[in-house]
Formats: C-alpha cells, structure tokens, sequence
C-alpha cells in the first residue's frame, strides 16, 4: 500500500520531472506534496546556494504540511 502512494508522491514532488513542465492541474496538485517543497528548500541551498531568507515560502509550506 505504501509502494502505491509513495510512487505518487515522488512523481508529483519535482525530483524526476520539473513542475514547470507539467500541465496546470498537475502542478497544482505537487504543491499539496511536502517532498515537493523540501526538494525545492535542497536544491536551492545546496545546488544554487540559495539563503533561507529566499526559501522561506517552501520551509513555511513543510512547517503547515507537517503541522496538520
């Protein structure tokens, strides 16, 4: 069961295919997706060397997916 869901969560969270490229409704569905927004806070830290002061938006999206 959770090989079911996992696998939705990791197409829909951006690792494989970018967000950008998938059609309107789809991408709107990856932002109910907490992996979708902590790929994001990664890959801006490490890969782009981006602060959390530009990342606040995805760390506060984990902070209310994981609180509720």
């Amino acid at each position: 069961m959770s090989l079911l869901i996992l696998a939705q969560i990791l197409l829909l969270s951006g690792l494989w295919t970018p967000p950008e490229t998938m059609p309107d409704w789809m991408r709107w569905a990856t932002l109910a997706s907490p992996m979708r927004h902590y790929i994001d806070v990664s890959y801006g830290v490490l890969l782009k060397g981006a602060g959390l002061d530009l990342r606040w938006d995805s760390v506060l999206a984990i902070g209310i997916l994981g609180g509720g």
